[in-house]
């Protein structure tokens, strides 16, 4: 929230209810984001979503929470009091087993590991999906690569309802194809339901690829030729090819989220 408040240029305070969610209890919150208006008095007002948006950026056709806000201010009635709070649940405590049960499941799944040449590099940068592609450029032997890499698997997991597919793309040493598997396996990078079904497609193997084209420039050339070849390396790829977004060296996961939030609009 820091970041996301300093982007945006928030001034006014929030507030943390996430040990006890006693305040979001009372407010009876249902799913994010969930508004309550209360007036000078500490009467509920409004409940409900802001607007019409969705996940539509620009400008919006109805919006609830500022034609409750402007009867409020006028002292008459909001003709609206109740609207449906259209979003993601709300992530209470008593839920952490449910949390603990879907990452189980989660390392359950097969996590499998393809060679990759420069036709699949090609039909990689093509992106024949209707999905963002997240590229990941890593190797075992890249103190780098290997701290990031589960943040990048978490953050696929949080995209997974999304349309966003996650590509990892090792450059160590063909012999050393038991070590990437094993890293791979430890890290659990699985597909998703959501995007096995794009992926096949496409007619790849897996969301994981070991380099075994032989000289790796005709790779990089085939993805991205912008790429000095340094790990690691991340690429955004918009459906049809073009490059959104690129970064060489650590990634820092909230501008990397940014940058895919940027690319979903």
């Amino acid at each position: 929230m820091t970041p996301f408040a300093k982007d945006y240029g928030w001034t006014f305070p929030y507030l943390y209810d996430g040990e006890k969610q006693e305040f979001s209890t009372a407010c009876g919150a249902q799913s994010t984001p969930h508004v309550s208006l209360f007036d000078a008095e500490r009467k509920l007002r409004y409940t409900g979503r802001m607007d019409d948006a969705g996940r539509n950026s620009g400008a919006v056709d109805k919006s609830y929470l500022r034609d409750a806000l402007d009867a409020v201010l006028a002292g008459s009635e909001v003709k609206e009091q109740v609207t449906r709070s259209f979003g993601c649940s709300t992530k209470w405590n008593f839920k952490k087993a449910n949390v603990a049960a879907d990452q189980a499941s989660w390392e359950k799944r097969p996590v499998t590991v393809a060679d990759l040449d420069e036709e699949i590099s090609k039909k990689l940068r093509a992106n024949g999906s209707k999905n963002i592609r997240l590229i990941n450029f890593w190797s075992t032997t890249c103190g780098p690569c290997v701290k990031e890499f589960p943040d990048l698997v978490e953050t696929y997991r949080r995209f997974q309802g999304r349309e966003l597919e996650f590509f990892s793309v090792s450059l160590d040493p063909v012999a050393a194809r038991p070590a990437v598997t094993k890293f791979l396996q430890s890290r659990h990078a699985a597909i998703p339901d959501s995007t096995a079904k794009s992926i096949a497609a496409d007619g790849l193997e897996s969301n994981n690829y070991h380099w075994t084209g032989g000289n790796p420039d005709t790779m990089a050339t085939a993805i991205d030729s912008e790429w000095s070849g340094a790990l690691p390396h991340t690429v955004l790829v918009a459906p049809g090819g073009k490059i959104l977004w690129r970064h060489t060296g650590e990634l820092d996961m909230t501008e990397l989220r940014k940058q895919i939030l940027k690319g979903l609009e």
